[in-house]
């Protein structure tokens, strides 16, 4: 089962950078879908309620080994300070994602 959080990331993710939601789920390794999901594996470690784990976050995005998350994880750290566009998405998504997770926290 999918934590309450991980399709909504993936898709606010693809959609603010241009792909789409399902090709981040199978092993591709195009530029664009690469970057998508460097950002969803940032945003899964940096909500601030309860990181997700290496393992956890491979799971959901297709069976992703934990080593290849690390590196996406790395890529989006590198990415965050050197791409413009990048490092908005994730303050534009992570100030979204912080909102949501509260929201959904008061209500349970």
């Amino acid at each position: 089962m999918m934590p309450k959080l991980c399709a909504p990331v993936i898709n606010e993710a693809a959609r603010v950078l241009g792909v789409e939601p399902a090709a981040l789920l199978v092993p591709d390794r195009h530029q664009p879908l690469v970057r998508a999901r460097a950002l969803v594996v940032w945003l899964l470690r940096a909500l601030p309620s309860r990181p997700m784990s290496y393992p956890a976050i491979g799971r959901v995005l297709g069976g992703l080994d934990h080593s290849t998350v690390i590196n996406l994880h790395r890529k989006a750290i590198y990415l965050r300070l050197r791409d413009r566009e990048f490092g908005t998405a994730c303050r534009w998504l992570l100030a979204r994602f912080y909102l949501t997770e509260e929201d959904i926290n008061v209500r349970n």
